[in-house]
């Protein structure tokens, strides 16, 4: 198998690993495992604890480069710090021990991670793991806070159970958590960089009294993939978010909302000051003409129903040049539903989906446009989320 120089490009993007001495290296191979799987080129760097727990050979089985733990190694004409870093987008140190943090704090170079680290003039992402006795220490927070007063970022680590079979604060985070950190501090693409989204998601809820309340089964699992493709694609995100099933990401302004009104008064509020809306919540058609303080208990209980606010007619005269993109999801006839919502709701564009994709990994998507219907084929909503964010930055 072919191996890479260190300087030597592949038309990805370059990431180093730094890979320190702690129960939790073993871990790092499974970051570097999603890593490749998402098209990053990952180099790796070990310090010579690091060793003690995971071999070298172990990384090198992965990607098609060398693992690196040496400054200088014969018939080197430059040093090895220097040629790593050629083209190097990111540095992500994981696990990233208190002693790693400490002499990235005190500037020390006395190895070839942390001369990497002093030298860097890209990005630094630290992932601590640790004793929850070290990680609380002062002198490790307080090295914390000056790294990221000098620009670097750090993955939190996690709760539960230690190597030391104590619970704290201290254990490697969720690697997930560390790729979207990356993701967001490389701003991939910049596709939206400099531009404002603002996202609604989630289901809106209509009071009958303090236990009662008219619904629906949107998840918001839709606008919230939209909400991380948009800040991947390094836009300002604001998520209006109503409520939601699932965890709402790190990293992204959120305003929190029950009520169709109270989406009603977020979305006027900020529509003069974004470049686009795209508007994903599942938004009650209907609420009580009345609500009750205490809960009903008569045997039959009849409604009188209202109309809710339709968001998306409302703010039409006052929406200018924003691109406004809307969501149609019916049970028969909905590519024609979604055409007259697109005309009357004045929508830049608008995505019919089948009903079946609640709570649906996946989404068969149409798109509408003024003047053309193009049809997707069935994606994760993960997928379609970046395309999303492909045919918007065309458009803003």
């Amino acid at each position: 198998m072919k191996r890479t120089t260190a300087s030597e490009p592949t038309g990805k993007t370059k990431i180093m690993l730094g890979v320190t001495g702690s129960i939790a290296a073993y871990k790092a191979l499974e970051l570097l495992r999603i890593l490749q799987k998402e098209q990053y080129d990952v180099w790796v760097v070990m310090t010579k604890n690091a060793k003690r727990f995971v071999a070298p050979l172990s990384f090198e089985t992965l990607p098609r480069h060398p693992v690196f733990t040496e400054m200088f190694f014969e018939k080197e004409i430059s040093p090895v710090h220097i040629d790593l870093s050629k083209d190097t987008r990111a540095l992500i140190i994981a696990p990233a021990t208190a002693n790693i943090i400490a002499k990235a704090a005190a500037g020390i170079a006395d190895d070839l991670l942390s001369t990497i680290i002093l030298s860097a003039d890209h990005p630094v992402i630290f992932v601590p793991a640790m004793n929850f006795r070290m990680w609380e220490s002062k002198i490790t927070q307080k090295n914390i806070t000056y790294l990221k007063s000098l620009g670097c970022k750090f993955v939190e680590p996690g709760v539960g159970e230690l190597a030391c079979q104590e619970i704290g604060k201290g254990r490697f985070p969720d690697i997930q958590l560390i790729v979207d950190q990356l993701k967001s501090v490389l701003n991939q693409n910049a596709l939206l960089k400099n531009k404002k989204i603002v996202i609604t998601a989630g289901r809106t809820e209509e009071e009958i009294d303090p236990i009662r309340i008219i619904t629906n089964r949107s998840s918001g699992k839709m606008g919230i993939e939209i909400a991380n493709a948009a800040k991947d694609a390094g836009a300002e995100v604001l998520l209006i978010a109503a409520n939601v099933s699932v965890p709402i990401p790190d990293g992204v302004t959120t305003r929190q909302v029950k009520s169709s009104q109270e989406m009603l008064v977020a979305v006027r509020a900020v529509i003069k000051d974004c470049d686009a809306l795209i508007m994903t919540a599942a938004v009650s058609d209907y609420k009580p003409s009345q609500s009750f303080s205490e809960k009903q208990k008569t045997k039959e209980l009849q409604l009188k129903l209202t109309r809710t606010p339709d968001i998306l007619k409302s703010i039409a005269e006052t929406k200018h040049n924003k691109y406004i993109v809307g969501f149609s999801l019916d049970t028969h006839n909905n590519l024609s539903q979604a055409k007259t919502k697109l005309k009357e709701k004045h929508l830049n564009l608008i995505v019919a989906n089948p009903v079946q994709t609640l709570h649906s990994e996946f989404i068969t998507p149409t798109l509408i446009f003024k003047n053309r219907v193009q049809k997707l084929p069935a994606q994760t909503k993960k997928e379609f989320s970046k395309k999303l964010m492909e045919i918007i930055s065309k458009e803003i």
